[in-house]
């Protein structure tokens, strides 16, 4: 029989530990999705245990985002009522899309045990451990290929063949690695200048320098700079502007010469892209990306209010590519992910759906806690949104929400 001892130190390891359960799945972001995942389900079911428990039903609804996220699911689940997709692509969706579910628990979670710090140095932690794999394997210092095959070998994962092939992708792909090395750059800069820590700014520099000069990602390139910008604007004074312009031409210039094979590798490959076009052929990363935007516009002209309805946007791009006889090769556009969720969202959902995720997104911004890190949050969530769809996606959904979700609070939710 237990004595109270025993029970009263039961209750409190039942309280305090997953305190590290998000901290620990935000180290393991880049390496095990499935270590990421237990931690993120172990965090729901005892946040929601707690939640149940305390019934602080009308406190987390203060929130707009918690209201926004669960109306946005609510929707996709209605939609099924009336969608065009087929019933394994609803499903698929309504599984992927469950991370907004998740959102309400998570900020019970953040504003429950107040752990942000940690969880963002757990993130760093992690995050740089795979920066330095990343040099490692573009420099071809150590074998990854040997390293690949004994995971697939001691069944602890199987990597997949494109990665395996990229040049700085290490258990992620290169779009996903650019996004989360481009935010990695960010944060890692404002701790170092909260705490002057020499480490943490060579951490910033370093992800910087791999986002723009060895990984292929053009949406990491663009939030990489983003994100230089509202740091530039926060600590560069007007009189310093001049010199540090001058310091990173001087950078850019001499990383290019040097190293920026894959920067212009980028560049030409864009243009390549756009002469196909030109030509009627669509058989590119560009003319896949126009394509899937010029169908995105086509499912708003046609079902503006409420859309096609959840999982349904397969159905359309094929509609679409046998409406018009477009030159290319079905295999590389015919997808449940048109790579933005802005287009993913409006085909399901129509305006209104649309209209909803903007609101979340703006809401994102507005309840963060310091205006400087809500800058970087949103335009992270923001822009991995417009070129991707981040929410659709696994590994970069649960690191977008778990990342932005740490500095939402609400004060009134205590332990």
């Amino acid at each position: 029989m237990l004595n109270y001892d025993n029970t009263k130190y039961a209750r409190e390891f039942f309280l305090k530990s997953p305190k590290y359960f998000l901290p620990i799945a935000a180290f393991f972001f880049f390496s095990f999705t499935a270590v990421t995942n237990i931690f993120v389900i172990l965090t729901i079911i005892t946040t929601t245990i707690i939640f149940l428990k305390k019934r602080d039903y009308k406190i987390l609804l203060q929130s707009n985002i918690v209201r926004y996220s669960l109306l946005i699911y609510i929707s996709l689940v209605l939609s099924f009522f009336y969608t065009t997709g087929n019933d394994f692509e609803i499903m698929d969706s309504l599984k992927k899309y469950i991370k907004f579910l998740y959102i309400p628990i998570i900020i019970y979670y953040t504003s429950t045990y107040n752990n942000e710090n940690l969880i963002i140095s757990y993130f760093i932690k992690g995050s740089f451990l795979i920066l330095c794999f990343s040099y490692l394997k573009y420099f071809g210092i150590l074998d990854f290929k040997a390293i690949y095959d004994f995971l697939d070998y001691a069944n602890i994962a199987t990597i997949k063949s494109k990665i395996v092939f990229d040049e700085t992708g290490v258990f992620q792909n290169y779009l996903t690695q650019g996004i989360i090395f481009s935010f990695l750059s960010f944060i890692s800069f404002i701790f170092a200048k909260k705490n002057n820590n020499f480490f943490l700014y060579f951490v910033s520099a370093f992800s910087f320098i791999n986002v723009l000069f060895l990984n292929n990602s053009r949406t990491a390139f663009i939030l990489v700079f983003l994100l230089l910008l509202i740091i530039f604007l926060k600590y560069v004074k007007i009189n310093k502007l001049i010199v540090f312009i001058g310091a990173v031409s001087i950078f850019l210039i001499i990383g290019l010469t040097h190293i920026g094979d894959n920067f212009f590798e980028r560049v030409v490959r864009i243009n390549h892209d756009i002469e196909l076009m030109s030509n009627d052929n669509f058989n590119s990363s560009v003319g896949k990306r126009y394509l899937w935007l010029q169908s995105g516009i086509d499912n708003i002209k046609n079902k503006p209010i409420f859309g096609y309805g959840v999982g349904s946007y397969k159905t359309k791009i094929i509609d679409y590519i046998s409406l018009n006889s477009v030159n290319i090769d079905a295999s590389l556009i015919v997808t449940n992910n048109p790579h933005s969720e802005f287009i993913s969202i409006s085909t399901q959902l129509g305006l209104f759906g649309l209209a909803l995720f903007i609101i979340f997104l703006i809401s994102l911004y507005k309840e963060t806690d310091s205006n400087f890190l809500a800058y970087g949050i949103f335009s992270t969530v923001a822009i991995s949104s417009l070129f991707n769809s981040a929410f659709y996606d696994n590994i970069l959904g649960i690191f977008l929400i778990i990342i932005s979700l740490s500095y939402i609070k609400i004060e009134k939710i205590k332990i």
